[in-house]
């Protein structure tokens, strides 16, 4: 049944898009136009707490992001030149430090039922610490590390960039050393730290999944994600709450720090 919601969403999704530019060129390179791509939504993710859960503080954001609708032509040329998906690289800067927290790479196909489709959208959670180790976190009636914090003024300053097309050629296949986590049902999460004060930076690539090499050049699509102040909001009744001391290892291991 989610199989069946994912795949009808994303066909809804196209109705009212355009096909990307999709050229080859004399030294057979491959542009992909992104007009019409970049960070689409990002919103606040409230997070009840203490006891009865009735108190609200901020958990993180949820980022939506839009790729290049593609003709199943330029899919197959895709294909021929061994790329499956697509890969985000999520960065933050504040003040004069940029820092990559995270990758997650996007399959361009919808497989598995009887309708194949491509993907060209795609969400994931960029978490205060206090939430981002597992889902065990997450549900803790005392956030740990003291998290107190409730996100007041999330901007998403839309623009262009001065290349808005993606270029595929041999000489921009590198490997991939960091993590990369895979898209699926539920977001992926990315660990921003103990504040979330600063901006966010979305990069996309062309990847190979199976060897873990992106296969163009990293392209930051249109929009900043500038997440402006947040306030310390006192939870009553977690005064000097402690973590519990059992970690479940394989549950926190679900979540991968940026490299």
């Amino acid at each position: 049944m989610m199989k069946i919601f994912i795949i009808f969403f994303f066909l809804f999704s196209f109705g009212c898009r355009d096909y990307s530019e999709f050229k080859i060129d004399e030294f057979n390179r491959v542009s992909i136009a992104f007009d019409d791509s970049g960070i689409e939504n990002v919103s606040n993710i409230e997070w009840k707490v203490g006891p009865g859960f009735k108190q609200t503080v901020s958990k993180g954001v949820l980022v939506k992001i839009r790729f290049p609708l593609l003709e199943k032509d330029n899919i197959t040329e895709l294909d021929k030149r061994n790329i499956d998906s697509w890969i985000v690289r999520v960065s933050k800067s504040n003040l004069n430090s940029r820092q990559v927290i995270g990758y997650v790479y996007i399959p361009l196909r919808i497989t598995g039922t009887r309708v194949v489709t491509q993907r060209s959208q795609s969400f994931f959670n960029i978490y205060y610490a206090a939430a981002s180790p597992s889902p065990r976190f997450e549900n803790f009636m005392c956030p740990a590390f003291g998290h107190q914090k409730l996100i007041e003024n999330i901007e998403l300053e839309k623009g262009n960039v001065l290349n808005s097309n993606l270029i595929v050629s041999t000489a921009d296949s590198v490997a991939i050393s960091a993590t990369v986590e895979k898209f699926g049902v539920r977001p992926v999460s990315f660990n921003a730290g103990p504040s979330l004060v600063g901006e966010y930076m979305i990069e996309i690539s062309a990847y190979n999944a199976k060897k873990q090499i992106r296969m163009s050049n990293f392209m930051e699509v249109p929009g900043v994600i500038k997440i402006k102040s947040e306030t310390e909001v006192p939870i009553k009744g977690c005064l000097n709450a402690q973590i519990p001391e059992k970690i479940d290892q394989q549950d926190s291991s679900r979540f991968k720090f940026g490299h």
